[in-house]
């Protein structure tokens, strides 16, 4: 018996979706309902919900025309709120004066070309300067497992997010080990690439170049494994 869709992943729902087996517009319809119904977690920052039901529906009339694009159109993704989405905040996980971005990070530009859909940006530990979350003036995300512990950070709203099946993937960065100590925490996978001209966009308002090198050093470490 094959899974219900809200347990599947991207491997599993991608082909249902180029088939038209599913819609994307139920797919992101799903997620919003799951993240409305488990608000408690604290996930989102931003929840995007009219925009991704347009472009849910903007998928299935492009996929039943024949214009599928790949693996990634129409399915639902997050953004660390650390990450410029155009027209949406960028907190930081910060009190601080969001920025409002006019454009999309060329990482954002790339997944909305693929046809993903991006349904959210999720908290964070503030500036990702720390690896439990709950630092964070949105205040703390909690483990979906078990609410007593920590969900890992810094990306933990994202790491919830996936976890819980409000999207089916995230986009983060990888700093420290941030992205590697999700998965103990609660179970989530992380899939290190990198993109050198990208860089600005993803450390946004760290507190030191010394963040920002880090990242870097990290980022180019991962493309020689």
């Amino acid at each position: 018996m094959s899974a219900p869709t809200s347990l599947q992943t991207i491997a599993n729902v991608a082909p249902l979706i180029a088939s038209g087996a599913i819609s994307p517009v139920d797919l992101v319809r799903g997620c919003l309902e799951r993240i409305d119904a488990r608000r408690d977690l604290n996930a989102f920052i931003t929840v995007l919900a009219d925009g991704a039901a347009e472009d849910a529906r903007t998928a299935e009339r492009e996929i039943a025309s024949g214009r599928y694009r790949g693996a990634l159109h129409g399915i639902p993704v997050s953004l660390k709120d650390l990450i410029d989405a155009a027209g949406t905040p960028t907190t930081s996980g910060s009190a601080v004066p969001p920025r409002r971005p006019a454009v999309d990070a060329p990482l954002v530009a790339r997944l909305r070309e693929a046809g993903a859909i991006i349904i959210g940006k999720t908290n964070l530990h503030e500036f990702a300067y720390g690896a439990t979350n709950e630092d964070s003036s949105f205040g703390p995300t909690l483990n979906p497992h078990d609410p007593r512990r920590s969900p890992g950070g810094s990306s933990g709203g994202s790491a919830v997010s996936v976890a819980t099946r409000r999207t089916r993937g995230r986009l983060i960065h990888h700093a420290t080990a941030g992205a590697t100590n999700h998965s103990s925490s609660i179970g989530v996978a992380t899939v290190s690439a990198a993109v050198f001209d990208t860089a600005r966009w993803v450390a946004t308002m760290m507190a030191s170049a010394g963040a920002i090198h880090i990242e870097r050093h990290d980022a180019r470490r991962s493309v020689r494994r």
